[in-house]
């Protein structure tokens, strides 16, 4: 004999929607906003990626350098017949390079009609974050280039804002040649 035999029809179909009720709300309070990223490695530092804005990850691809530039473009690289301009990610962000390593790598990432390629040392994991573990950047930290970030984990990971970084104004190289 069923469980539900003990019970008539009105009262199956109160249990079914209370059931019903119940599934709804726990889907409800399961439901977490999640970020997808691109983890990079730039000296010992972690960066995040937005993968909606990651185009493509290049390793060893050859970077033209470019004279009279300031030193965060790395250079240009071109990319299947596009020519992409390279910003070295650790110059950007003031990390300090060490003279022996050399950062081979590079992230195409779009934002704002701009296509870049960043250089880093490293990027090879895609992971699910949940955004709760994006804090806000601390006050104390002096970057110089607070505004790139947009939070960083408990683990020290920052998450780069793509957006605030490709409509910077200083870095609009825009100068004529006398």
């Amino acid at each position: 004999m069923s469980f539900y035999n003990y019970f008539d029809e009105a009262q199956r179909e109160i249990l079914r929607e209370r059931a019903r009720r119940v599934a709804t709300a726990a889907q409800e309070n399961n439901t977490i906003a999640v970020r997808e990223v691109l983890l990079a490695r730039v000296q010992n530092e972690r960066y995040m990626l937005p993968v909606e804005a990651v185009l493509a990850v290049y390793e060893d691809a050859l970077v033209t350098p470019i004279p009279c530039v300031p030193a965060f473009v790395a250079g240009l690289v071109n990319l299947r017949g596009h020519l992409v301009p390279v910003l070295d990610l650790a110059s950007l962000l003031n990390v300090t390079r060490s003279p022996d390593q050399v950062a081979s790598t590079i992230v195409v990432a779009a934002a704002h009609d701009y296509q870049v390629g960043l250089l880093v040392d490293q990027a090879n994991d895609v992971q699910a974050i949940a955004e709760e573990q994006i804090l806000p950047v601390p006050i104390t930290l002096e970057l110089g280039h607070e505004t790139y970030l947009q939070g960083v984990t408990v683990e020290g990971v920052a998450l780069l804002n793509l957006h605030a970084i490709l409509s910077d104004p200083a870095l609009n190289v825009d100068q004529q040649l006398a």
